[in-house]
């Protein structure tokens, strides 16, 4: 009664990592699960699967890579059904390559701005919010790029993109991160801007464009 859509996948030592979501056929289970499938690369044999459910919320788990100590890392999301509040959970997961959880670091936050992760090798997380993952809304918040530590108990630091929302009404949508020989951290995306709306918080008149940041680490 469920088939499965792929969002990625990994490959070490003849081993394949696919991630993605198991979704429901024919209006029979109302929810999405997220996916974790462990394969050996020769024999197709599956070694491990792993679901990921919540009550009557729709999982998603997104952008799995590897860690520099040899475990797995992703971003889960737990969407709410249409109406019900409140904004998505999301969870950056470490798990070992069995599909155990390892740690965690949970927040809330809107969907829209497209979160994304990135592991370095220094084992700190990089990852994408709209508000502060911590304390929450904040009125100048489009965009941030977080780091997160390797122990996930400490954010290091938050950088909200260029924006002022009182005259450029800027958003940004992060798709990808990359780390840089040097260590610094690539960000590129879209954004949108809508100084020119003639409409209070509407966008027809809005301009559309891409980006690139690039960050130092420390």
């Amino acid at each position: 009664d469920m088939y499965y859509t792929n969002y990625g996948n990994l490959i070490k030592d003849e081993i394949i990592y696919f991630n993605g979501i198991l979704l429901p056929k024919n209006g029979l289970k109302p929810t999405t699960e997220a996916r974790l499938v462990k394969i050996k690369l020769n024999t197709k044999e599956i070694l491990r699967e792993r679901s990921f459910t919540l009550g009557n919320f729709n999982l998603v788990c997104n952008d799995l890579q590897f860690t520099p100590d040899g475990h797995l890392a992703f971003i889960l999301y737990f969407i709410p059904p249409p109406g019900i509040g409140p904004d998505p959970i999301i969870k950056i997961i470490k798990i070992n390559t069995d599909g155990e959880v390892l740690d965690s670091f949970q927040f809330n936050d809107i969907k829209w701005h497209g979160n994304r992760l990135l592991v370095t090798k220094d084992n700190n997380y990089y990852f994408s919010s709209v508000d502060h993952p911590i304390n929450g809304w904040d009125w100048k918040s489009t965009g941030r790029i977080n780091k997160l530590n390797s122990s996930m108990d400490k954010l290091d630091w938050n950088l909200i993109l260029p924006n002022n929302p009182l005259t450029d009404g800027r958003s940004y949508i992060i798709e990808d991160y990359i780390e840089a020989k040097n260590g610094d951290i690539l960000a590129v995306g879209s954004v949108r801007e809508n100084s020119d709306s003639k409409i209070p918080g509407g966008d027809l008149s809005s301009t559309y464009n891409g980006f690139i940041v690039r960050v130092n680490s420390t």
